[in-house]
């Protein structure tokens, strides 16, 4: 069918307002799934590249890219525009008319999804790379990444990354750019990105470890400033949080530092975190609003227990106990203010961005809500309803569905004695000899009746866990209709 005949056929389908809307919408999924994961691969990233920049997971990524007719998107506004960031794009949002759907659904192809970064855009290219009669120019990113590469290949000394840190042998462009903004962007994009952060790191250990005896240039203290600045960037708390925390350490017995310095190891130690190591720092910015040592307030407090996580399984699993803690101060700080319920809300939607991959969260936070007795205003902020699919477990697949805490719908099942349940507050209803098939009916009857379409649509975000992680191999799971 040639596009002529596409266009006459969306013409007459379109005049249909029901068909028009539903094309609409699966169209918009379907197009944004596709050009992020063509915009990816244009880049050389991975979905666990592109993930890292985003603060998220590849499986979250995966789920971005691979939209399924679940009735709902696999992101939010503020992903869109993290991924935006991630691959030097800006996001626009705008309202079309249907005739525009029609153009863009019979021109629609990999090559329209494609878009230049800003080093390649036509508009900057000229200002961005002046260029001389006869000789050739790179790009000063493209130079610095040359000059990495081969300083990589090479010994790679730390004498000659203390000397870029210092603001020596970088570009000449004629602006201000800190050093280590330099540094992070000669991190190449392709799939040797992971390598080289993890082999910079290794080398900025080795500068950390000598932070207060060693120098570079005649400004210490710049020198200084861009090493803890490269550190939060490149967020590798396998090679960098010891060495950071050795420096907060010096600082505590009396070493002398100025506010600058002080900053940026915050915002390093914030950003290199495994486990629960500096817990009671935290503690005290959201106890006393300020910490004797660092700048900084109830949220600086805030952003350094939501980022303590310890990695399993390659998975960052957070503290939720202390995420609830620090969300009860927060809340007290906001309350009152005419626009806490904003506030408070943006943290919450970035707190589940950030973690939407780790099993239970959304439940465990509405859990925490109730345990640390948030006040009814910041506990309505949690989203509105949440579904939870854990891995199989002992064999047992375990789930939970649920609008808010008050009706969850726990379900299990149990493929080896093929036994399913499901528990709707006290009553347990015991399912034996069934396929997890008919669980998985008999749970989106429940979620219909007990929850409504919100329920459908919680249940279609189980379903789809169960598709993506094979899980549901076994037999066809009912689809939403």
């Amino acid at each position: 069918m040639s596009q002529s005949d596409d266009f006459e056929r969306l013409r007459r389908d379109f005049l249909d307002r029901e068909y028009r809307d539903a094309y609409a919408q699966d169209f918009l999924y379907t197009s944004i799934a596709a050009q992020i994961m063509t915009l990816r691969e244009q880049r050389g990233l991975t979905q666990k590249q592109l993930a890292e920049r985003i603060g998220s997971s590849q499986p979250h990524v995966s789920r971005i890219e691979r939209y399924e007719d679940s009735g709902n998107a696999n992101w939010s506004l503020e992903t869109l525009r993290r991924i935006a960031a991630a691959l030097d794009l800006r996001l626009r949002v705008s309202f079309e008319s249907f005739g525009s759907l029609v153009s863009d659904s019979v021109s629609f192809s990999r090559e329209s999804l494609q878009r230049s970064t800003f080093e390649q855009d036509e508009v900057f290219r000229p200002l961005l790379s002046p260029s001389e009669e006869g000789v050739l120019h790179l790009e000063p990113v493209e130079r610095l990444q040359e000059q990495f590469r081969t300083w990589l290949a090479g010994d790679g000394s730390v004498l000659q990354l203390g000397r870029w840190l210092a603001g020596y042998d970088l570009p000449a462009t004629g602006d201000e750019e800190p050093p280590f903004r330099w540094l992070l962007r000669a991190i190449p994009l392709g799939g040797e990105r992971f390598a080289v952060i993890a082999e910079l790191a290794r080398r900025i250990r080795e500068l950390l470890l000598q932070f207060w005896n060693f120098t570079v240039g005649p400004d210490p203290e710049e020198y200084r400033y861009n090493l803890l600045q490269i550190a939060a960037g490149l967020q590798n708390p396998h090679q960098l949080q010891e060495p950071l925390f050795s420096i907060f350490s010096t600082l505590r017995d009396g070493a002398h530092a100025s506010d600058e310095l002080r900053d940026a190891l915050t915002g390093a130690l914030i950003r290199n975190q495994e486990g629960d190591l500096l817990r009671q720092e935290w503690v005290k910015f959201l106890d006393a609003g300020s910490h004797p040592i660092l700048p900084g307030d109830e949220y600086t407090g805030f952003a350094g227990i939501r980022s303590m996580a310890w990695t399993r399984s390659g998975q960052r699993v957070p503290d939720v106990d202390a995420i609830g803690m620090a969300l009860k101060v927060i809340a007290a700080k906001l309350e009152s203010e005419a626009v806490r319920e904003q506030r408070f809300a943006d943290l919450c939607r970035d707190l589940h961005e950030m973690y939407r991959d780790a099993p239970g969260f959304s439940y465990n936070l509405i859990l925490q809500s109730k345990a640390w007795d948030w006040p009814p205003w910041a506990a309505d902020q949690l989203p509105e309803y949440f579904a939870v699919m854990t891995d199989e477990k002992d064999g047992v697949i375990e789930g939970v569905l649920a609008l808010k805490p008050q009706q969850p719908i726990i379900f299990t099942y149990a493929p080896k004695e093929q036994l399913g349940t499901l528990q709707l507050g006290r009553h347990k209803h015991r399912m034996p000899n069934v396929s997890q098939t008919i669980v998985m009916n008999r749970l989106l009857q429940k979620a219909s009746v007990e929850l409504g379409e919100r329920g459908r649509r919680a249940y279609a975000e189980v379903a789809q866990h169960l598709r993506s992680s094979g899980i549901g191999i076994g037999g066809r799971l009912p689809n939403l209709v």
